[in-house]
C-alpha cells in the first residue's frame, strides 16, 4: 500500500477512519484538513472519468504508486515505480494532469516495488521511500529540497519485498519502515534517527509475506503489524512492545494475502482488516479490540487483487474500498448498512494494475485516485470523481442577512435541492439560502441528481434581538452578549456608559441595543420612553424620582455628592415603612411589599428633600 505519513495529515485521515486509529495512510491535502476544521460535510456520487498520463521515456510498466504535494503548490503530485527501472516524479497542474517531472535512483539499484511518501527528516517537505523488490536492492531514501526536487541515499537492506509499512514504531515522532520478506521467512525494522538516516534495529522471524501495515491493533497506543502473505503461508500479526520489537501473535490464518489495508469497518472503534486476495476474493476480518481477527466475510471480486485503498469517499461516516486488480479494471465498492458492500463503479480502462492511490488530485474536495499500469506501451489511469459536491462558503450564516447565499455546485448539474429538518429558506433549483426568512438552527442539506447525494451542513445562528420594556427601563432579551445602547433621536449616537443588558432612561426619547453575540452584531428596534410623570424638587439637590406612579420599583437619581445618603418610605400616618441606603447615582427601591397608595419619601435628613410618591 502506498501511504502519507505527515503527521498533520494524520490525525485528519484518523478522524475519518475510526477512533484511536493510529495509522499511516493516504493522501490528506491541506485543503481537506480546513474543511473539517469547519465542520463541512463532504459526499459524492460513484461517478468517476479518467485520463491516461503520459509514460516516461523508459517505457516501464508501473508498480507502486504514492500522491504527495512534492512541490508546496497545493496539489497532489504523483511517484511512481517504474518496473526494474527507477523512480518517477510527476507534477499536477492542479487539474489532475500530471507531467514528469524526474527519474531518480535508477540502474543497478532501481528494482523497487512499493513507494511511500512522508517527511522523514522533518523538514516539512514530502520525501520519498523506494521499497527493494529483490535482496539486492536497496532500501531507497529521497529527500525532497521543498521544490520537488530529490536527493537519493541508500540503505543496505538485503531483503526483498513487495510492500512495506511505515510509522513511528518506537514513539520518537519519527516515521520507521517495517518491511515484510516475500521470499525469506524473517522482516525487518529500520529505525529512523530523526533526520531521514535508517538503521536496522530488529530481524523480525515470521514477517514473511507481500504487503504489510501498521496500526494500534491490541488498543495499547503503539503501533503493531499485519502482514499477509500470497501463499499458503498465511497471514500474520505482530504486536509491538511500544519500543519498535515485535512479536508475532497466535497463528497464521487464511492464505492468498496479496494486499490489505485497515480500518474501523464496523465501528466499534477498533481496526479491522480488508483483505485483497489472488483467487479472485477479498476478505474482511474483523478485530475484537486485542487484536483477535476473525472472519467476516468474502467478497467475489473476480480478479487478483494487487492494491486496497478504503476510505470513506461518500461522507456517510463509513469506510468504502478501492481496488485495483492484475488483470481487470479498478473498482469502487461502497459500504451499506450492515457491513454490506456493493459495487458502485467498475472502470472501463486500466486492467493490470500493481498499485494505486487516493487523493483530492484536482482539488474539488472529492475523492480521486490514481491506478497504475502494468504495461510498457500505456501509461498510468487517473480517475477523477465526477459527481457533485456543494459547499456554502460562508455559513454559519448570520439571522439577519437578507441576500440570498449561493451555493458552489462542483460536478453534474440539473439536480434538486432539500434541507432538512423544515425551517430553512432555499430555492430547491438554485440552492440559495435565505438566512432572515429562516429559523435558526442546523440543516442538512442534500443535493440530488440521478440518484446521487451530495451533502453539507448550513447554519443559521440564533440571536434574538427583542426587548421588554418595565416603566423606563429597557432589557435585551439576549443574555451572554455585549451590548451597546444607543439614542435612536441623535442618529444612534452610542449613549456613553450604557454597556449592559438593561438600560434605565432619564429622559423622554427613543432608545435601542446594538447586540454582539457569537460572532453577529445587530440593533434592536427603536422603544419610545415617556418619563413625564417624573416629580423632581432640586431645593437643595438635583433628585429625580421615576416612575411616578410606580408599579413594583422606583429609580432615584441623585446628586453624585449624596451617594451613600439613607432614605426612608412614609405611609399616609407617618409610619416608616421602608429604608435603605442610595448606594449609586440611579438607586433602584423595591415597592413590591407595599399596598397601592400615596407615600412619601424623605432623603436623609433634610425634610425638604421629600417626594410624594404612588404605588399602583
Amino acid at each position: 500500500m502506498n501511504r502519507v505519513c505527515n503527521f498533520a495529515y494524520q490525525q485528519v485521515h484518523n478522524h475519518v477512519k475510526s477512533i484511536n486509529m493510529k495509522k499511516i495512510s493516504i493522501v490528506i491535502s491541506i485543503s481537506i484538513l480546513l474543511f473539517f476544521v469547519n465542520n463541512n460535510l463532504f459526499a459524492q456520487c460513484c461517478d468517476y472519468t479518467y485520463q491516461q498520463q503520459v509514460e516516461p521515456i523508459t517505457s516501464a510498466a508501473t508498480f507502486g504508486v504514492a500522491l504527495g504535494d512534492f512541490d508546496d503548490d497545493g496539489d497532489q503530485d504523483a511517484v511512481t515505480i517504474s518496473a526494474y527501472y527507477g523512480v518517477d516524479v510527476y507534477f499536477n497542474d492542479g487539474s489532475g494532469t500530471f507531467t514528469l517531472n524526474a527519474q531518480y535512483a535508477t540502474g543497478t539499484n532501481g528494482d523497487f516495488y512499493g513507494v511511500h511518501v512522508c517527511d522523514v527528516d522533518a523538514d516539512g517537505d514530502e520525501d520519498i521511500i523506494a521499497i527493494p523488490f529483490y535482496s539486492s536492492a536497496r532500501l531507497t531514501i529521497l529527500k525532497n529540497n521543498g521544490t520537488g526536487l530529490f536527493t537519493a541515499s541508500t540503505v543496505s537492506s538485503n531483503i526483498a519485498t513487495y510492500n512495506a509499512a511505515i510509522g513511528d514504531v518506537d514513539g520518537d515522532n519519527d516515521i520507521d519502515v517495517f518491511l515484510p520478506s516475500s521470499s525469506g521467512t524473517s522482516g525487518k525494522v529500520f529505525k529512523n534517527n530523526g533526520t531521514g538516516v535508517y538503521t536496522l534495529f530488529q530481524t523480525v522471524t515470521g514477517a514473511r509475506g507481500h504487503d504489510a501495515e501498521l496500526g494500534d491493533l491490541d488498543g495499547d497506543g503503539d503501533l503493531d503489524a499485519f502482514v499477509v502473505s500470497n501463499s499458503s503461508y498465511g497471514n500474520t500479526i505482530f504486536l509491538n512492545d511500544s519500543t519498535g520489537n515485535f512479536t508475532q501473535f497466535g497463528l497464521a490464518f487464511s492464505s492468498n494475502g496479496s494486499n490489505v489495508d485497515l480500518g474501523d469497518l464496523d465501528g466499534d472503534g477498533d481496526l479491522d482488516a480488508w483483505i485483497g486476495r489472488s483467487n479472485d476474493s477479498s476478505e474482511i476480518w474483523l478485530n475484537d479490540g486485542s487484536a483477535t481477527f476473525t472472519l467476516h466475510s468474502t467478497i467475489g471480486t473476480g480478479s487478483y487483487c494487487k492494491a486496497v485503498n478504503l476510505y470513506d469517499f461518500d461522507g456517510d461516516g463509513d469506510l468504502d474500498v478501492f481496488l485495483g486488480f492484475y488483470s481487470s479494471n479498478p473498482q469502487v465498492w461502497n459500504h451499506k448498512d450492515n457491513m454490506m458492500f456493493s459495487l458502485c463503479y467498475q472502470a472501463p480502462v486500466g486492467s493490470s494494475s500493481h498499485g494505486q492511490a487516493v487523493g483530492f488530485i484536482n482539488n474539488d474536495n472529492s475523492i480521486d485516485f490514481y491506478s497504475g499500469y502494468f504495461s510498457n506501451n500505456d501509461g498510468d489511469y487517473v480517475f477523477l470523481n465526477v459527481g457533485p459536491s456543494i459547499e456554502y462558503a460562508n455559513s454559519p450564516f448570520c439571522p439577519y442577512v437578507t441576500n440570498p447565499q449561493n451555493v458552489t455546485l462542483s460536478g453534474t448539474t440539473g439536480g434538486v435541492f432539500f434541507s432538512s429538518p423544515a425551517g430553512l429558506d432555499i430555492d430547491s433549483l438554485s440552492g440559495a439560502v435565505i438566512p432572515v426568512t429562516s429559523i435558526a438552527g442546523t440543516y442538512l442539506v442534500d443535493y440530488i441528481i440521478s440518484g446521487c447525494t451530495a451533502s453539507t451542513t448550513v447554519v443559521i445562528k440564533s440571536l434574538d434581538m427583542s426587548t421588554i420594556v418595565s416603566g423606563t427601563t429597557i432589557t435585551a432579551n439576549q443574555d451572554s452578549a455585549t451590548y451597546q445602547w444607543v439614542d435612536c433621536n441623535n442618529s444612534f449616537m452610542p449613549i456613553s456608559g450604557e454597556t449592559g443588558q438593561s438600560y434605565i432612561a432619564s429622559t423622554s426619547g427613543d432608545y435601542a441595543v446594538i447586540i454582539t453575540y457569537d460572532g453577529c452584531t445587530d440593533t434592536s428596534a427603536c422603544v419610545n420612553i415617556v418619563t413625564s410623570n417624573l416629580y423632581e424638587i432640586t431645593e437643595e439637590y438635583s433628585i429625580v424620582v421615576y416612575p411616578n406612579p410606580a408599579n413594583s420599583y422606583i429609580n432615584v437619581k441623585t446628586d453624585i455628592s449624596i451617594i451613600g445618603t439613607s432614605y426612608t418610605i412614609y405611609d399616609q400616618v407617618g409610619k416608616a415603612v421602608l429604608s435603605g441606603k442610595l448606594n449609586k447615582e440611579i438607586s433602584m427601591i423595591e415597592l413590591g411589599n407595599l399596598s397601592p397608595g400615596i407615600y412619601t419619601l424623605r432623603i436623609g435628613k433634610n425634610t425638604k428633600q421629600a417626594f410624594k410618591v404612588i404605588k399602583e
